[in-house]
């Protein structure tokens, strides 16, 4: 909604969801396009919009071939690597944060990783980081990914997640806790607060009935 407000209707510029571009015309440049209304795969409704540029936006993915040339564990749900609770990879000493760890909707959920893995790497650095039993979040039904990837119970963690698709209403367990969602969608990045808890070999994310 932030975005929405600052970003669109602050400069009257219309949001066209569920739409495609059919065709661009023009002929030295851009001089308009034609949007079809999409419903259950099928063009339903046509229109011209005049505009002069047509930009593709084709998403975000994380540059890691720095840490996947050091070995770092990767994690195919998020394309980035996966990390403990104190968001150091595989590697003792690497850490991550921000769009290279997982792909986030706003830079606040960046900033709040990158307090943790700057926190956390400057303990590592003076040797005092402690030394714990990780062990993996797997992700169930109903969920896409689950960000860190591995934690030792001992401490309170916010874990973020995204579900796999939207849900007017949404409860999620993890291990022994469960939260309620009044509304879910992919696109926002869910925090789930989880209480510290004994854990053997793993703990699983997922949506409950």
């Amino acid at each position: 909604p932030r975005n929405i407000v600052q970003c669109l209707q602050d400069y009257n510029i219309p949001l066209y969801l569920t739409h495609t571009i059919l065709e661009i015309r023009g002929k030295d440049r851009v001089e308009s396009v034609v949007i079809g209304r999409m419903k259950e795969g099928e063009i339903v409704e046509k229109k011209e919009v005049k505009c002069d540029t047509v930009i593709l936006a084709t998403g975000l993915i994380p540059n890691t071939k720095i840490l996947v040339k050091m070995g770092a564990e990767m994690d195919p749900n998020t394309n980035g690597p996966v990390v403990n609770e104190f968001m150091e990879t595989s590697i003792p000493g690497a850490f991550a944060c921000g769009n290279l760890l997982v792909v986030n909707d706003l830079v606040d959920h960046a900033v709040v990783q990158g307090e943790i893995a700057g926190k956390n790497a400057a303990l590592r650095s003076k040797g005092e980081l402690p030394e714990r039993a990780f062990f993996r979040i797997e992700t169930g039904r109903g969920i896409k990914l689950a960000v860190p990837q591995r934690i030792s119970g001992e401490e309170e963690v916010n874990i973020m997640l995204r579900v796999a698709e939207p849900m007017d209403r949404a409860e999620i367990k993890i291990g022994k806790t469960k939260r309620t969602y009044s509304f879910v969608k992919p696109s926002n990045m869910l925090f789930f607060r989880l209480p510290p808890q004994r854990i053997a070999g793993s703990i699983r994310a997922e949506v409950v009935e």
